[in-house]
C-alpha cells in the first residue's frame, strides 16, 4: 500500500476525544444561596475492563492510580468511550505490547483505533488480521504473551494514548470564498466511504514496519501474579480508514490501568476487599437421636427435681 505524506491509515472505531466535558449548574441558579461547586470533568476517553460475560471488572482508585481485579483464566475486553464531539485515534497496549502489532508499545510510530464522536468500541484481543483477534485472557505471568516475547516485566498494565484529529486546512479561493485542501478532500472521502458497522465492532490500523521504540508502560513491582495470554482466535472485523493526527508525537490524553489478582494487589497495598474465608460446615445429621440410647428426655445441667418453695 503506497504511503501519502501527512496521511496514515488507522482503525475505524468510535470513541475518544481530547477535551473533557464539564457539567455545571446554570448561571441563573448559581446565586440561589448555594455555594459554588466545581464542575465535574469527564476524561477524554473512558476506559473500562469488561469480563467476557459482559459485566465490568471491579476497579479500585488508589493514590491516583486505577487498579482492576482479575482472575486467572478469565477472558476480558477493553471498552473505550469517547466523551467528546471529536473523532480521535487511540493506541492501546496490554502488558507493554501494542494490541494491533504485538510489538513493544510506541504510540509515536504505531497506529490504533479511530473512535467516532461520543462512540463506544470494544477491543477484544491482540489483532491477528483485519477479521480476527487472539482473545485477552488473564494468565500467570509466565504464560503471558509478554513473557513469550521476552518482556514479562511489563505484565499487569494497560495503556491508552489518544490523539486529536487534524482540522481540515482551508484555503481562500480567487473569488473570496474558501475551499478545502487536498488533505481535507481525502479525509472527507474516507468518511464518506466508511460503511456502517455492527455495534461493538472495531477497525484497526496496519502495524508499523519500523523498529519498535524502547518506550512502554511498565507495571513495575516483582509481586505481579497476572499477565495476559495470547488467547483463542475470535472473529472481530475491522477496516482501515484515513486519519491525520493534529500532533503526531504527543498524545492529547494518556491513561493507564494496572491489574492483578486480588491477592497480588493486596500485597502491593491496594485496598482490595478481603477474599472470602470458606469454612467447611459440620456434616448435617438427619437422625441425630439415633445414637442416643436413653429412652426418655434427660434433664439439662442444673435441673432440680423438686419445685422451689
Amino acid at each position: 500500500m503506497g504511503k501519502r505524506r501527512g496521511i496514515s491509515l488507522a482503525i475505524l472505531l468510535g470513541l475518544a476525544s481530547i477535551s473533557g466535558l464539564g457539567l455545571a449548574e446554570p448561571e441563573a441558579r448559581a446565586h440561589e444561596g448555594r455555594s459554588w461547586q466545581r464542575p465535574v470533568t469527564l476524561p477524554a476517553v473512558s476506559v473500562t475492563l469488561v469480563a467476557g460475560h459482559g459485566h465490568a471488572l471491579s476497579t479500585i482508585h488508589h493514590r491516583g492510580s486505577d487498579f482492576v481485579v482479575g482472575e486467572r483464566g478469565e477472558r476480558y475486553e477493553i471498552q473505550l468511550h469517547n466523551n467528546s464531539a471529536s473523532r480521535m485515534e487511540v493506541v492501546v497496549t496490554v502488558d507493554g505490547l501494542d494490541v494491533v502489532s504485538g510489538r513493544a508499545g510506541d504510540f509515536t510510530r504505531q497506529r490504533g483505533y479511530v473512535l467516532e464522536p461520543f462512540g463506544t468500541v470494544t477491543i477484544d484481543g491482540f489483532r491477528t488480521s483485519l477479521s480476527t483477534v487472539a482473545a485477552f485472557r488473564f494468565s500467570g505471568v509466565g504464560d503471558s504473551f509478554a513473557a513469550q516475547v521476552g518482556a514479562p516485566h511489563n505484565a499487569g498494565v494497560i495503556g491508552v494514548a489518544a490523539f486529536k484529529e487534524r482540522a481540515p486546512a482551508v484555503a481562500r479561493s480567487a473569488h473570496g470564498g474558501s475551499s478545502h485542501s487536498g488533505h481535507a478532500s481525502r479525509e472527507a472521502k474516507a468518511k464518506k466511504d466508511a460503511a456502517p458497522r455492527a455495534p461493538g465492532r472495531s477497525s484497526a490500523a496496519p502495524s508499523s514496519r519500523t523498529a519498535p521504540s524502547t518506550e512502554s508502560w511498565d507495571g513495575g513491582g516483582g509481586s505481579q501474579q497476572l499477565g495476559t495470554e495470547f488467547g483463542e482466535e475470535r472473529t472481530s472485523a475491522v477496516r482501515e480508514v484515513s486519519f491525520v493526527r493534529a500532533n503526531a508525537r504527543h498524545p492529547d490524553f494518556r491513561t493507564t490501568i494496572q491489574y492483578d489478582s486480588a491477592r497480588g494487589l493486596a500485597a502491593r497495598g491496594v485496598p482490595v476487599e478481603p477474599e472470602p474465608v470458606i469454612v467447611e460446615p459440620l456434616p448435617a445429621d438427619a437422625w441425630p437421636g439415633a445414637r442416643d440410647r436413653e429412652r426418655f428426655a434427660q434433664p439439662p445441667p442444673g435441673w432440680r427435681r423438686h419445685a422451689r418453695r
